[in-house]
């Protein structure tokens, strides 16, 4: 980990200031190492609670440390214990609070944090497996070049409660709505992130110390793009801390978004958590500093404010509102992101109302175990209480019908499941014609679901609940199980979307394609999407990290195709993928290209030459094999997937990539090099 930080700091000084315009502002902290310990299952057939285990968790020497959990059953009234040795701050996470946190703990002060698994009276199924430990060890690294500082250093110390420290990434983030909803940079987005407030002094050799477990808030969900200067932004719901108050309840305090366009010459100020390299006690710690705005385009703002690393995800603000996110650096021009960016604005309406209230289950008896509704077919198992399925999509066409079923197990005999879908996209569940009481069970539950004619396009969230008895509620905590999905409500007259701005909402699966009488929106492309034109245009939510395949091969047009990540291209050069020539009858297109959870792509379908006609396209997306010599799918690397290379000896077919089966060293070449890395992960898989 230090390595890697003098390598950065290396190639920093080896770059142009055209460069360094481009360096991102993130400081991440300290490390991880695994730490194992099992405490097993551990029951308390006592009548008063008990402790059942305890362990101390020590990185001898470290500043701090925080805890991650691959596995934990916290029957109803047990919790976990965590306290420090060194400030002996106390958190206490239950199931549903564990979840909360993303498994994780809050960030404790010193080198030793005890461990407690405190077992309610008469309860027999407890247990928690620890699986890393984040730490800080010895003197921070100082970023010794001046990237963002203008003409000395101007930045003073300030004490604002609206402004937080984001980390692991070591960024900034802004409360802006009564919910607790954060603004951000997309690069700082790191996973588990937690926000802190009222932040005390670094240490003198900068290494950073945390706020009490109060002024400690986790991230529950996050729609982000991480697309460079000016396509760099992050929302953020949170949850609550070891009190039970969100962040805007325990300090009262935001700072709401600029409805405004900023001009050159605007004043501009800024809060923030940078590095203070001359004066350690203050480096991650908040300073505010202001300047002018010296540049406008139609996605970013420049300005001469002095931001450098660890302020990443700070807001600019003009007069007392939210005009741009801190992103990138580069004096005169620092660059930040304008809040005004369309699909900013779009998960701002998505998330930053508040976000979607909690929903969680509190017993384990009876479980969501399986949900089928048009494209979605999933399963869950174990005892989770709640389950983020928001990633698997959906389409639905409005007043048109489609069967729901919900299965469950371990199930009392008196259970009810409820779905409610977010038509009008108001970030509530509760409208009136928003919700579905499904008929059956208790371990079979089945309904109808419609979207009505006036229901809002684009991604909206449905959610599952099993419960006793009653209806059920959508938020809070009760008994039963909860599940999110996402429903994509899809304009019934499309093809309306000769222009990127109107790309139609779809998801995995089948959508029929018409290029018929349409223009050219899209720039003109060089290579295999030179010929691209009569183009009209899709967007999707990736449904996983993995492969997205866009596949137009069966058509009676000469397709021609082209993938943009996160916006509207405005010029030629930033596509990601095209294709008009992939598929076997050589009329039709096929695409493959990398894709992260909940990032949004635009699909633009045209004609070779302006062809046009109609298809149907399937998209698809694939996560990576955990075990990608297993070529048979027997979960075992044997003499079995030997044969099978043998019977794929030879090159791949044109085009390659993508690469074809069998080719496991990626050459376009099916060889004894890729017997050679079968025998390197021969075995079962993992």
């Amino acid at each position: 980990m230090l390595t890697s930080r003098f390598i950065v700091v290396f190639a920093v000084f080896a770059c142009t200031s055209a460069v360094l315009a481009q360096t991102t502002l993130d400081w991440p902290v300290g490390e991880t190492m695994p730490y194992s310990r099992d405490s097993g299952v551990r029951p308390n057939p006592s009548r008063t609670s008990q402790t059942v285990f305890e362990e101390t968790v020590q990185v001898n020497g470290a500043g701090w440390l925080r805890l991650y959990f691959s596995q934990a059953e916290l029957e109803p009234g047990s919790f976990l214990r965590l306290t420090s040795l060194w400030d002996k701050q106390v958190q206490e996470l239950d199931i549903n609070e564990l979840a909360m946190w993303g498994f994780s703990s809050a960030y404790f002060n010193g080198d030793a944090v005890k461990l407690e698994l405190v077992a309610a009276p008469g309860t027999m199924q407890n247990r928690i497996v620890l699986r890393e430990v984040a730490y800080e060890i010895g003197s921070a690294i100082p970023r010794e070049d001046p990237c963002g500082i203008c003409n000395g250093d101007d930045r003073v110390p300030s004490f604002e409660d609206f402004a937080g420290r984001l980390l692991p990434a070591g960024c900034s983030a802004t409360v802006w709505t009564e919910g607790s909803s954060l603004v951000t940079a997309g690069h700082c987005v790191a996973g588990n992130d937690i926000i802190q407030f009222r932040v005390p002094p670094s240490n003198p050799n900068c290494s950073i110390n945390h706020p009490p477990v109060e002024d400690q808030f986790p991230v529950t969900e996050t729609i982000y793009a991480n697309g460079g200067p000016g396509n760099d932004w992050a929302v953020m719901t949170t949850g609550t801390n070891n009190l039970g108050e969100t962040a805007y309840e325990r300090y009262g305090d935001l700072r709401p978004i600029s409805t405004g366009i900023g001009s050159i010459g605007d004043y501009l100020c800024v809060w923030g958590y940078g590095l203070d390299i001359y004066e350690c006690e203050r480096s991650q710690v908040q300073q505010t500093s202001c300047g002018t705005i010296n540049g406008v385009s139609h996605d970013r703002y420049t300005y001469d404010v002095d931001t450098t690393y660890g302020n990443s995800g700070s807001s600019a603000f003009r007069d007392d509102e939210i005009i741009a996110i801190v992103t990138h650096c580069g004096c005169p021009t620092n660059i930040g992101t304008r809040m005004d960016l369309p699909l900013f604005k779009a998960a701002r309406e998505d998330l930053g109302l508040g976000g979607y209230c909690y929903g969680v289950g509190d017993e384990c008896e009876g479980r969501i175990s399986s949900v089928t509704v048009g494209n979605i077919n999933a399963t869950t198992s174990g005892c989770p209480m709640y389950v983020d399925q928001t990633h698997l999509t959906t389409t639905m066409i409005l007043e048109e019908d489609y069967p729901i079923t919900v299965e469950a197990d371990h199930t009392l005999g008196n259970e009810r499941c409820t779905v409610w879908v977010d038509w009008d996209g108001d970030i509530e569940l509760e409208g009136g014609n928003e919700k579905y009481v499904l008929s059956g069970g208790p371990t079979t539950f089945t309904g109808t679901i419609t979207p009505p004619a006036n229901a809002a396009f684009g991604p909206t969230r449905m959610r599952i609940r099993l419960h006793y008895n009653s209806n059920g509620q959508s938020c809070g905590t009760y008994d039963g199980e909860v599940e999110d999905y996402t429903i994509i409500v899809a304009d019934p007259n499309a093809p309306n979307n000769d222009y990127c701005d109107d790309a139609v909402w779809i998801g995995d699966g089948s959508h029929a394609v018409s290029n018929i009488s349409s223009t050219t929106d899209g720039p003109t492309e060089t290579g295999t999407c030179s010929h691209l034109q009569n183009d009209v245009w899709y967007r999707i939510l990736a449904s996983c990290t993995g492969t997205v395949t866009v596949d137009i091969c069966d058509a009676n047009f000469d397709v021609a195709v082209a993938v943009y990540k996160g916006t509207c291209p405005n010029e030629p050069g930033h596509a990601i993928a095209c294709d008009d020539a992939g598929c076997p009858s050589g009329v039709g297109a096929k695409v493959t290209f990398d894709s992260t959870i909940n990032h949004i792509y635009f699909i633009r379908v045209g004609g070779y030459d302006g062809a046009q006609g109609t298809a149907n396209m399937i998209i698809s997306c694939d996560e990576p094999s955990s075990c990608p010599a297993d070529l048979t799918g027997d979960d075992q690397v044997n003499i079995d997937d030997i044969f099978a290379v043998l019977g794929l000896w030879g090159d791949c077919d044109d085009p390659c990539p993508p690469y074809c089966a069998g080719d496991m060293t990626e050459d376009c070449t099916v060889n004894i090099d890729d017997i050679f890395s079968i025998l390197g992960q021969w075995g079962p898989c993992e």
